[in-house]
């Protein structure tokens, strides 16, 4: 049937999403002439794309995965923090991050860059054939869009729909070879800036990551890795499955590059649903226990206040809690339908009225006054709020940088610590 927007023309069917597909095989009569790069009547909104990069499309969760083309532009890095010593919020030594460029405008288009961009750059980054010896990886936070809870499964764990977005507050992972006689593999951890509280305590997600490639992967190195923490543990952003991740990309870039990102990936989703999603990056829809993941459309910069609380949150805690206080959920988790529409199209009010996380109640439940945080959140400005994975973080969506500042600023009082991200495209990224 015709679609009711322009935007989506020739991008929407009935139940499906806008996805990410991977390229097609190349036909043999490509050889000759390059295929058009799209029929009469395409999208406008896909016709801005970069070159070499993937068309926004249709495809079904768990489906086929190629590596996908590296960009042009430079890799996304942390931003700068503000200086040591100006902390905001509450207790604790959190810092909101100074931001370079000044006032920034409207959600603006940018070049979709694959999440593979660090495994092609250390790949090529080797010298005469020689492994490199040590790695640095950034490891960013993820938050979730929509997280609508189907029915729990025989295994325990239960249905998902979840739509997660990399976000530019980040770890940061350096993978070295072991050392001593020994030579046994280890961990250490460091608090870097606005990381409050205890650091893991071993034996965390990292050193399985180590533990699981020193097995598989014939002829790997015994490593060692050192965590510099920004990302708060037990928040809801992932940061111990983004760490697992970028150890597993820096134990294979330290190797010389030995497996396929598929083998990787095989590897993330043993070790946890969230690793495969910051293996992957950028914005996608998780399904099943979330280990399928599948790219969506997202061209368009999005800005966040996030408010983080300066107590955790467990996650078996929240969905044992949603169990006992829920009544049955549908056995398929809804699909962010509109969620996906208005993320391809930028539309932040829209955006913010699809936001969605079904373990709220169950928070909320569990951490009296962090409902409050969330409204308090709306009052100062965001046009739309949500928790953030189990929480307590709770994330804010704003209209641009500035606006995403001020709000930040009017929410110091409301949270321990609060920090303005923007959306990124890559989850884990070798930078050194």
């Amino acid at each position: 049937r015709p679609a009711r927007l322009e935007v989506l023309r020739r991008c929407q069917r009935a139940g499906r999403l806008p996805l990410h597909r991977p390229p097609a095989r190349p036909h043999p009569s490509h050889g000759v002439l390059a295929g058009t790069d799209r029929r009469v009547g395409a999208d406008p909104a896909l016709a801005a794309a970069p070159a070499g990069g993937r068309r926004a499309g249709f495809a079904d969760a768990g489906g086929p995965r190629r590596l996908r083309p590296a960009a042009q532009d430079r890799p996304q890095l942390p931003r700068r923090r503000a200086r040591p010593g100006t902390r905001r919020g509450g207790t604790g030594g959190g810092g909101r991050r100074a931001r370079p460029g000044g006032q920034g405008g409207d959600l603006r288009p940018r070049g979709l860059r694959p999440p593979d961009r660090g495994l092609i750059r250390r790949l090529e980054g080797r010298l005469g054939g020689a492994a490199v010896t040590e790695v640095a990886v950034v490891a960013r936070a993820k938050i979730n869009l929509h997280l609508a809870v189907g029915q729990r499964r025989d295994d325990g764990y239960h249905e998902l729909s979840s739509v997660m977005q990399s976000v530019d507050l980040a770890d940061t992972v350096v993978v070295r070879p072991a050392s001593g006689v020994s030579n046994a593999i280890s961990v250490a951890f460091a608090r870097g800036p606005g990381f409050v509280g205890d650091l893991p305590a071993p034996p965390d997600l990292v050193e399985r990551a180590l533990e699981m490639y020193a097995t598989e992967v014939e002829g790997a190195p015994r490593l060692a890795a050192e965590v510099t923490k920004s990302i708060p543990l037990a928040s809801g952003l992932a940061g111990g499955s983004a760490d697992a991740a970028a150890a597993l990309l820096g134990a294979d870039a330290a190797g010389g590059g030995q497996i396929t990102r598929d083998h990787l990936e095989a590897m993330g989703r043993r070790l946890g649903s969230d690793v495969a999603f910051c293996l992957r990056g950028g914005t996608a829809l998780a399904q099943g226990t979330g280990n399928l993941v599948t790219p969506m459309a997202c061209p368009h910069r999005l800005w966040w206040v996030l408010g983080i609380s300066d107590f955790p949150l467990g996650t078996t805690e929240v969905y044992k809690h949603f169990d006992e206080i829920s009544p049955a959920p549908p056995g398929r988790p809804e699909r962010p339908t509109q969620l996906a529409r208005a993320l391809v199209g930028g539309y932040p009010k829209v955006i913010a009225k699809a936001l969605r996380n079904d373990l709220e109640p169950a928070a909320f439940d569990l951490a009296p006054g962090l409902s409050g945080r969330k409204h308090a959140m709306r009052a100062v400005g965001a046009i739309g709020a949500v928790l953030s994975g189990s929480g307590p973080t709770i994330a804010g969506l704003c209209r641009n940088e500035a606006h995403a500042e001020e709000v930040a600023r009017r929410a110091e009082e409301a949270f321990a610590r609060v920090e303005v991200v923007a959306s990124a495209e890559v989850g884990v990224e070798v930078i050194g």
